[in-house]
């Protein structure tokens, strides 16, 4: 057996270092003249080697040696320049572009996938062109051309379909037009036209729903798209962890970061190897303070291997949490950044580190990076306008966010919103704010942050009953730790009497949220479902609500139940505030003490009932 025989062997056996040695070996013998190649197995040789290095992910030496192979066929007797090419020479120039992306050269990838004849090119081909004129920035029609050849060879391409949509695409003329859907779109008619090709996954409802689903994505509403994934998931793939990425995906993007959270959770529960929107998860656990999460999802990255931007990213998000390094922050993303420079989440984490350690100009250099890679992405506004802000560009910010929800961020509450409180920072633009702020309630009734800041900007418009109605229109959905300074701020504005401390008013609020809070705690120890946890929470805190004096006053209820009435959690309190509010109470005044004293022993009392409880369950 020849030398070429057992390099072949070595790389049909899938043993690629070897091969690789082995053909440097013959290389050598070539090139000192001890062992002459013939043109035929010089082409064998680089062919193994080519192959060898692409497994090994070597990819700078892969397409030097891919290169090779193309010019060492053009020196072969057999070489006819009219022919078609072989097949394993179409997927050298395949693979040759994939490490030539590796290596962001993306103009050679395209060259080398436009050198492969129209008639050879098969459905990868047509996809990997696809992607690469659309990375490249050009005539979108030519991507538009290229997906669609994609799916005329293979219609069950689900990138395919995704791309067209992200293209401008809509999915109604994508399936009406596609000769895979002329069958579907004439199966009630008496005559059905003969299609070309027939997809059935274009009959399946759930794959027609994930259709719906990615052009809701892809036309940038993210709350109709998160809807339908979460109904694809609770139909027909409950257990698919590209529905769950996607959902998480776009629950991030609509700025509900506790629900993507949950959902990018659970795919990595259903499958541990998944590194798919992995970054998102890192950043979205260190946005909630789930310290020990962070942590453990560290862990678990860093045992998949240190070749993924992700783990890099998860590392650099653990740093600036635990660590309080921005410094070693900064490297971390940059590790990222350089083994995949489209990752925005490397982007928004230097640009974040890098504001931590108060380099602004730096900071906002990233920032402006990551809005460039994705327009559609609320994050990498907020840090430009950051930045501005921090380096009292006040102007610059207004322009900046303004433009955005003009152009790429037409229906995004939280711009909106951010608009509304950057103009507000400005007296002469306060009626632009509270439009902005308005524009932001219409699109979401429910967002907090839109509700308090058009409250305060209702304030500075001297619009009292405005400021008044505002609030308990969305008492609801207002958490108590933001609605404390923003009431507070209303009421110094009314005409209500405040004759005591606001300071005081504002600890008792707070106190109470702290004392609802271990409340809960207790609530969710005991019981093991939502619907339960809610039944019982109603049934006692309206008794202590009816109890407590607001709605009924103590002095018409019976002596003994008087008594109980007032050392219940929110009866002492509401005297105190009542107090502070009318006659000046400050907190040398027995029922303010009493007050806060009464709220902070309930306070201690249900969280020590919670970790006996907790600790009780675990045993």
């Amino acid at each position: 057996m020849s030398s070429i025989e057992q390099l072949e062997t070595l790389r049909n056996a899938e043993l690629y270092d070897d091969c690789k040695t082995l053909a440097e070996f013959i290389l050598t013998l070539d090139e000192c003249g001890k062992d002459y190649l013939s043109n035929e197995q010089r082409l064998t040789v680089y062919r193994c080697l080519a192959d060898s290095t692409w497994f090994l992910h070597e990819y700078h030496l892969a397409e030097s040696y891919f290169k090779k192979v193309l010019h060492s066929y053009k020196q072969v007797d057999k070489y006819d320049k009219n022919a078609l090419e072989p097949d394993w020479m179409i997927e050298c120039k395949y693979r040759q572009h994939v490490c030539l992306l590796k290596l962001n050269r993306l103009k050679e990838a395209l060259t080398v996938l436009e050198s492969i004849l129209i008639q050879q090119r098969t459905a990868k081909i047509h996809l990997a062109l696809g992607q690469c004129y659309q990375k490249a920035g050009g005539s979108a029609q030519e991507s538009i051309s290229a997906y669609r050849e994609c799916l005329k060879q293979n219609p069950n391409t689900l990138s395919a379909y995704i791309a067209l949509l992200a293209l401008g695409i809509k999915l109604s003329d994508l399936l009406h037009t596609h000769p895979s859907a002329a069958s579907i779109h004439h199966e009630n008619q008496a005559q059905q036209p003969t299609p070309v090709t027939i997809s059935p996954l274009v009959r399946q409802p759930w794959f027609r729903a994930l259709l719906q689903a990615d052009s809701c994505s892809t036309s940038r509403d993210f709350a109709e798209a998160s809807r339908n994934y979460q109904q694809i998931d609770a139909q027909y793939l409950p257990q698919s962890t590209y529905v769950l990425c996607q959902l998480g995906y776009n629950q991030y993007l609509n700025g509900d970061y506790g629900q993507a959270l949950h959902s990018l959770q659970r795919a990595q529960q259903i499958d541990p190897l998944l590194l798919k929107h992995m970054d998102i998860l890192a950043f979205l656990t260190y946005t909630e303070c789930k310290d020990n999460s962070l942590e453990k999802l560290v862990n678990h990255l860093m045992s998949l291997g240190d070749h993924h931007p992700e783990t890099w990213i998860a590392i650099g998000y653990y740093c600036l949490k635990k660590n309080h390094k921005p410094s070693r922050t900064v490297y971390l993303a940059q590790k990222a950044y350089a083994l995949d420079n489209t990752r925005i989440q490397a982007l928004l984490l230097k640009g974040l580190a890098l504001f931590k350690l108060k380099r602004y100009s730096d900071s906002l250099v990233h920032y402006k990076e990551a809005v460039r890679l994705t327009p559609y992405c609320f994050e990498g506004y907020k840090g430009v306008v950051d930045g501005y802000l921090a380096t009292n560009r006040l102007s610059d910010a207004n322009m900046f966010i303004t433009n955005a929800v003009r152009t790429n961020l037409k229906e995004n509450v939280r711009a909106f919103t951010l608009c509304g409180q950057v103009l507000a920072k400005e007296p002469s633009s306060l009626d632009k704010a509270r439009v902005y702020l308005e524009k932001a309630l219409v699109l979401n009734a429910k967002y907090t942050d839109a509700v308090i800041s058009l409250v305060e900007v209702y304030g500075q418009l001297k619009q009292q009953q405005k400021s008044i109605e505002l609030p308990c229109k969305y008492t609801p959905v207002i958490h108590t730790r933001s609605c404390v300074p923003s009431l507070c701020s209303v009421t110094s504005e009314r005409a209500i009497p405040l004759r005591g401390s606001l300071l005081y008013t504002s600890l008792i609020c707070m106190i109470q949220g702290f004392c609802g809070m271990t409340f809960g705690l207790v609530i969710s120890t005991i019981f093991t479902t939502e619907i339960n946890a809610h039944q019982i929470t109603m049934s006692i805190f309206y008794p202590v609500l009816l109890l407590s004096g607001i709605v009924w006053p103590l002095e018409g209820q019976p002596i003994w139940l008087r008594t109980i009435s007032k050392w219940l959690p929110m009866t002492k309190a509401i005297d105190a505030m009542r107090g502070i509010l009318l006659k000046g109470w400050c907190i040398k005044h027995l029922l303010v003490q009493q007050a806060f004293m009464v709220t902070f022993i309930w306070s201690m009392g249900f969280l020590i009932l919670a970790l006996i409880i907790f600790n009780c369950r675990r045993i």
